[in-house]
Parts: C-alpha cells; sequence; structure tokens
C-alpha cells in the first residue's frame, strides 16, 4: 500500500488542501475524502481516468465532498468507462446527485461510466478485490464515520472528522497506521479530535506510526509547542500536502 496525503487541512485554511487521501494497491487509486480543493491535487496524481476504483466520504461537509461534481466531470472528459464505488456510512446517492446537479446541470445524464453507491453502516464490510473496508461512527457535528482498510498484510484507519468512538477505538486496533484529525491541541471542542486525545489514542492502539491532520489554522501556529511534542513521540508524523507513506 502506498498513501499520498492530497491534502492535510482543515475547511478554511488558505494554505493547505482540504484532506484527502490516496491510497494506491498496484495500479489501483482509491480516494479517501473530496472536498472544494482535492481533485486537482488528485488529477495531478492520476492520468488514467480508469485507475479510481473507490472514493470513500466520511460525511457531507463541504471539505469532504463538494469535489465530487468536479471529479466525475474530469473522468468523463477523460473517458472513462468502468464503473466507480462511492461510499459512505449513511445513504449517499441522492446528496451527491444533487451537488452534481447543482454544479453542472443536466450533466449526469451524460456519464458514461455506471457510479455504484454503497452504504457501509459500522459492523458490516466492503469488499473490493483483496482490500477489506469497515467503518466505525465518530462524533462530530453531524453523521460522520471513520474508515480502516485492510488487506493480508496491512491495515490502516481513517478517522475523517471527529472524535473517536469506543468503535472506533476497536477498529484501530493493531493498525499500521492511523491518520487523525486533531483540530486543537487539547480537548475543547466536543465534534472535534486534539493533539492530546491522539497521542492517547495512539497508546491504546498499540499502533506503530499515527498520522495528524486537519489541525485549525489556530493549532498550527502553536509552532514551539508543535515541535516539542513531535520530538517526544517519535511516532507522531505532521505529513504536508503531497507526502507519501509506504506501508
Amino acid at each position: 500500500m502506498k498513501l499520498t496525503f492530497l491534502g492535510t487541512g482543515e475547511a478554511c485554511d488558505p494554505n493547505r488542501l482540504n484532506t484527502s487521501l490516496l491510497l494506491e494497491t498496484g495500479s489501483d487509486y482509491h480516494l479517501l475524502d473530496c472536498g472544494f480543493t482535492v481533485p486537482h491535487a488528485f488529477f495531478g496524481h492520476c492520468h488514467d481516468p480508469e485507475q479510481l476504483k473507490t472514493l470513500w466520504i466520511s460525511h457531507f461537509h463541504g471539505d469532504h465532498f463538494f469535489g465530487v461534481p468536479l471529479l466525475l466531470l474530469r473522468l468523463w472528459e477523460m473517458g472513462r468507462q468502468g464503473p466507480l464505488h462511492i461510499i459512505m456510512g449513511v445513504p449517499a446517492e441522492e446528496k451527491i446527485r444533487t451537488a452534481l446537479e447543482l454544479a453542472y446541470p443536466n450533466f449526469q445524464e451524460r456519464l458514461q461510466f455506471p457510479v455504484h453507491f454503497t452504504q457501509l453502516t459500522p459492523g458490516e464490510k466492503f469488499n473490493y478485490q483483496d482490500l477489506h473496508y469497515m467503518s466505525a461512527g465518530t462524533i462530530h457535528s453531524q453523521p460522520s464515520f471513520a474508515l480502516k482498510i485492510k488487506n493480508e498484510k496491512k491495515s490502516f484507519y481513517y478517522s475523517g472528522d471527529g472524535r473517536a468512538t469506543r468503535e472506533g477505538e476497536e477498529l484501530m486496533q493493531g493498525c499500521d497506521l492511523i491518520v487523525h484529525e486533531a483540530f486543537t491541541l487539547e480537548d475543547r471542542l466536543e465534534s472535534h479530535g486534539s493533539i492530546a486525545s491522539c497521542l492517547s489514542l495512539q497508546i491504546k492502539s498499540a499502533c506503530n506510526t499515527m498520522a495528524l491532520v486537519h489541525l485549525a489554522r489556530e493549532t498550527r501556529e502553536e509552532e514551539k509547542e508543535l515541535a516539542k511534542i513531535l520530538s517526544e513521540n517519535k511516532d507522531i508524523l505532521l505529513p504536508t500536502d503531497g507526502e507519501q507513506l509506504i506501508l
């Protein structure tokens, strides 16, 4: 598995793209979240319209799904023919089609490739070839879901937005990598994670490596405190846009 952090920022960060991950398994691509600023970054990596096989949407805030209309438009423009699987913790089709109609009226009737919508509820599995997808709810301001992807050799967990639930903590056990949002330094928002809570989760999960994303702009300005945390916790990463990891 090869993971690219297409974006690592929160919704309004002027210096970073919206948080989004690109997973490569062989020649197949799998995209996790697709906010306002993500499609251009994605197509900077993807030049074959057939490579993208699945799209996971953690929740319906704009910085996590408003890039989908442009993603579909560009894939169509590039001549895609194969199906795309869009996976979400709640029914997704109506909202995706509404966003597409608002962005490009009457366009969806012209799509030449099928789009399959799958609701992945906690406790269920979605399988794509040798990949297994499992989800858990998070504590956020609207329904939001974390995702674990695994194959026979490796596994990783992506939080989306929100604090981890007990089910999420169980899902991240033993993962090779946890990618978790850490909006603030300390716990002060009910609907967002923090660096402090992530440090605790990393210990509980027995995970080798944790990458922190979706930091608030004000949190990133605490440079001395961040540097201290990273120097004391060598298994904690603060990735930049475009950074890659091999699992």
